[in-house]
């Protein structure tokens, strides 16, 4: 060969027959999460969604703090960052 190595015909078929179980393990694991997918999707369906908007933890500038806040809603979300940050320092 060009580069030096010497070729084998038992380790290139060991080595076709390594690349081929992982790919055969591959296919098996992409159905299983598939089926977890699929399973998730039918026990959230009911589930009302939530924007994303709600689900990220942002950082307060000094304009927001001035702004009306809706009935309360970020209130909760600031005790328990800080409860967070608490916790964290310990």
């Amino acid at each position: 060969m060009p580069n030096g190595v010497t070729y084998h015909p038992n380790t290139h078929q060991d080595r076709l027959g390594k690349l081929q179980e992982h790919l055969r393990m591959l296919s098996v694991l992409f159905r299983k999460l598939r089926l977890v997918y699929d399973k998730c999707n039918e026990n959230c369906a009911g589930m009302d969604s939530i924007p994303p908007e709600q689900l990220i933890p942002f950082v307060e500038d000094d304009s927001s703090k001035h702004e009306d806040r809706s009935a309360g809603q970020s209130r909760p979300a600031t005790e328990e960052r800080r409860e967070i940050l608490e916790v964290n320092k310990v």
